[in-house]
């Protein structure tokens, strides 16, 4: 096992005594940017599932909600639907979701993953493709996990990226 995949399969590390307020906060409001005409949602790099349990604890409109991960471990916390897999090959039919969210997961990819994950987060969107990203984030502040950026995109026919009103830094 890879020292990058020791890190991830650590029990500690999913713990949900780690989700601090600012994470609270983020989860909060990154579903109330979820659109309205929204009925199936998939979180792609759910971790210990922290955006779908919190869905599944605050909504009972999202059939199917499913998170996915790579993790065996932090899969065990989350509470809805799960599936392990890497974002570059995701085991789902051509929009077969109505919202794929991808929440503070792309910074951590290699270019050609990258690339990969998200042709495969607009290929099972049936709607829109929710991605954040840490944004003037403080390196040296740990208190302050700084801003974020949230965006939902529609997928375009040709593959490309059609912009919604949804974007905003938080």
């Amino acid at each position: 096992m890879s020292i990058e995949q020791e890190y991830y399969e650590d029990v500690l590390f999913w713990n949900d005594e780690n989700i601090r307020e600012n994470d609270r906060i983020r989860v909060k409001l990154t579903s109330d940017m979820i659109p309205k005409d929204v009925q199936s949602i998939v979180d792609i790099g759910c971790g210990n599932g922290i955006f779908v349990n919190y869905l599944t604890q605050n909504s009972r409109r999202f059939k199917p909600l499913m998170g996915v991960d790579r993790s065996k471990i932090a899969l065990k916390f989350v509470k809805t639907d799960k599936v392990r897999a890497n974002i570059d090959f995701l085991p789902f039919r051509a929009g077969e979701f109505d919202l794929v969210t991808c929440l503070e997961v792309i910074e951590h990819l290699p270019v050609k993953t990258y690339a990969l994950g998200l042709r495969e987060l607009c290929r099972i969107s049936n709607k829109y493709v929710l991605i954040s990203v840490p944004n003037n984030e403080s390196l040296t502040n740990t208190e302050n996990s700084g801003k974020l950026f949230l965006a939902v995109f529609r997928p375009h026919i040709q593959g490309l990226y059609e912009t919604h009103p949804y974007i905003r830094g938080v």
